[in-house]
């Protein structure tokens, strides 16, 4: 819910205003939004001169068709790209030279024995995640019938 309201508490533009104003020639700002404020936030930094560089669209399931959040890192226009680039991309309207990637955070499988479908976090996540968490959290859990 804090995150769907981040606006009124910090609104977009000071945020965007205040890291452009701080982020170091090689610095990056990386924000985790729902899609429609992320979509607001990637607006506000444009007029910035922030560029999304990179983003990562969270999806909890394979089958949904809306990501949960967004993943995005920016930098500074004037040290990511050339001014060529810049220039291509204002011509189009874009205000973003980033490709954007998809994590699917659990998938469905089928326990061989019982044939049960269930959902275990993605191979996908617990790489990216690892760092994070003890080792047996991704372990699938026995269940013993007596």
């Amino acid at each position: 819910a804090a995150a769907r309201h981040a606006d009124d508490v910090l609104p977009f533009a000071q945020l965007a205003a205040g890291a452009a104003a701080l982020l170091q020639p090689s610095g990056r700002l990386c924000l985790v939004l729902p899609p429609v404020e992320g979509q607001r936030f990637v607006q506000q930094a444009a007029q910035h001169g922030l560029l999304l560089t990179r983003s990562l669209h969270v999806f909890t399931k394979a089958q949904d068709e809306e990501p949960k959040r967004h993943i995005m890192q920016f930098e500074l226009a004037e040290h990511c790209c050339s001014a060529a680039a810049q220039q291509l991309e204002r011509a189009a309207g874009s205000s973003s030279s980033s490709e954007v990637e998809r994590l699917v955070v659990m998938q469905k499988v089928t326990d061989p024995v019982s044939g049960r479908q269930q959902q275990l976090y993605s191979e996908q996540y617990q790489q990216l995640t690892a760092d994070f968490h003890h080792p047996s959290l991704f372990k699938p859990v026995l269940t013993i019938y007596g």
